[in-house]
């Protein structure tokens, strides 16, 4: 070892002085990363992987329970309770359902979840006021259908938007900013309100065209009769998904943008178009029971 060590001019008094500077060079080599370097590259990995599911899956719970809900239970209620218009009398479960939907809705009015901003004046902006315009409508509804006085189901529209635009004031004796709940309690308390769109939507059908049915009916009888009128029929079909988007954004989109604010349009197109696959598919299980 010595000879080939004084053939390549290498001492064992040099050995020493060699081996740090090996391990220094292979310390600071750029192929090599430190712990703290790879620890952070893999919680940057995790935290990618655990969000792909979150921006995958757009719909939430909220939208498979109002798409079940048209598509089953307020066909089976409108059935139940004999068909009949918007305005029709005698409708307990609606009115109840109504009712109880704008009492929850009423209180995510005037609460915040903890992360929310506090709006200064939040009857000036769009959808709080979009929001109480629809409270007292489905209030006025309920006490129609329930045969109660109209003041009842007014009552917590008007107490909701009296708080929003008096909180702002700062005045004695008054709450000066809306009380905190937690984020899946006002999720769980506007599903009642979102739920009335199912009966309000029925109603309208059958005050307008009498059943389901006799949609079916006029289109087909129309598009084989006479396929001149199909374009005809395309724009009124167009617009009937308009009317049920109307419906859909005071009822559904507005107060659960009061819940918890949402951008993006391909994420509420998505949310829209599963509610009205079970619209039809609803209103399609009615026309085979001939109503």
């Amino acid at each position: 070892m010595e000879e080939v060590g004084k053939e390549f001019n290498v001492t064992r008094e040099r050995i020493p002085q060699i081996e740090p500077k090996a391990s220094a060079s292979s310390a600071t080599r750029p192929g090599r990363a430190s712990s703290s370097t790879i620890s952070t590259r893999i919680a940057t990995l995790h935290s990618a992987v655990v969000a792909v599911p979150r921006a995958a899956s757009p719909l939430q719970l909220e939208d498979w329970i109002l798409a079940a809900w048209v598509a089953l239970a307020a066909p089976a209620l409108f059935q139940a309770q004999g068909g009949g218009g918007l305005l029709a009398p005698s409708r307990p479960i609606d009115g109840l359902l109504w009712l109880v939907g704008v009492v929850g809705a009423a209180v995510c009015l005037v609460t915040r979840s903890p992360d929310q901003e506090i709006p200064a004046r939040p009857l000036t902006t769009g959808i709080p006021s979009m929001v109480a315009f629809g409270m007292f409508l489905v209030g006025v509804g309920a006490c129609m259908a329930l045969g109660i006085p109209t003041w009842v189901g007014v009552a917590p529209t008007v107490a909701a938007a009296g708080f929003m635009f008096v909180y702002p004031m700062q005045l004695p004796g008054i709450p000066t900013e809306p009380p905190v709940l937690k984020d899946g309690t006002r999720r769980a308390l506007v599903v009642p309100y979102c739920l009335t769109t199912g009966s309000i939507l029925y109603g309208a059908i059958g005050a307008i065209f009498g059943s389901p049915n006799l949609i079916r009916q006029v289109f087909i009888s129309v598009a084989g009769s006479t396929p001149a009128f199909i374009p005809v029929l395309i724009v009124s079909g167009m617009g009937m998904v308009a009317g049920v988007a109307m419906v859909y954004a005071v009822l559904v989109y507005y107060p659960r943008q009061i819940v918890r604010p949402e951008t993006g349009r391909i994420l509420w197109i998505a949310r829209f178009a599963v509610f009205l696959i079970g619209l039809v598919f609803g209103m399609g299980i009615l026309s085979a029971l001939g109503m």
